[in-house]
């Protein structure tokens, strides 16, 4: 990524990453902190997970305490989306989150059917009303796939699982520049896609390489450590 730099043509852009933003990326900071930067753009969303199990650590007891406090967590998640407009914070996209707590609640029998319908059916509707209407079919497909499609597993959807992670990390570092520097010399919508199956392939290779060095070593280490 930052040795594009060094490519003839390209923009005289410096990605090189300041040192306080490298410290800031250890707890997830970069939100909270004016004009610091992501070194990897990808990261915003590691963010927002990082808050959302703050949040859900915090929360978890009343999710599973009452049909009452099942009511007030949803209240709330509303709220934080509502109040919210700051969309590098969890709160602006809480209502996402809630879907899926709210799904997972009436799978482990925790909550109503009655419950799961009608909340649900809120959420998703504040969905389209506070986002659009691609957000709110992302939502509906996500509830679809994952209640109708969890035992269809080919072999080609195990590996891409298994390297998912290292694919979501890596995936604008080799990716993205090859099809932003490529995009300007395909003249014909043929050799685009080309281009875009081309960065695809990289893509994935590289992760799975991410994966069998970092990501699984790590795994283990962190299984050792856990014992």
């Amino acid at each position: 990524m930052y040795l594009r730099e060094f490519v003839p043509g390209t923009a005289k852009v410096s990605l090189l990453p300041t040192f306080s933003d490298v410290c800031l990326h250890l707890g997830y900071l970069i939100p909270f902190f004016k004009d610091a930067v992501w070194i990897n753009p990808a990261y915003w969303t590691l963010a927002i997970e990082f808050q959302y199990y703050i949040v859900l650590a915090l929360l978890f007891p009343f999710l599973v305490k009452s049909r009452l406090s099942q009511y007030l967590m949803w209240m709330l998640f509303i709220g934080f989306s509502l109040i919210s407009s700051n969309s590098k914070l969890f709160f602006s996209w809480a209502i996402y989150f809630y879907i899926g707590i709210n799904y997972v609640l009436w799978l482990t029998k925790k909550t109503a059917l009655f419950d799961f319908i009608l909340q649900t059916f809120i959420l998703l509707f504040l969905s389209w009303y506070l986002y659009d209407v691609i957000d709110f079919m992302l939502a509906v497909l996500f509830l679809i796939v994952v209640h109708f499609c969890r035992d269809f597993n080919p072999p080609v959807f195990k590996f891409l699982g298994k390297i998912s992670f290292s694919l979501y990390l890596l995936h604008f570092v080799f990716g993205s520049p090859i099809v932003n520097f490529f995009l300007k010399y395909c003249t014909h919508s043929f050799l685009k896609i080309i281009l875009v199956l081309v960065a695809l392939g990289l893509s994935i290779l590289s992760s799975w390489f991410f994966y069998l060095w970092v990501e699984k070593p790590s795994m283990r280490l962190a299984s050792r450590v856990k014992r």
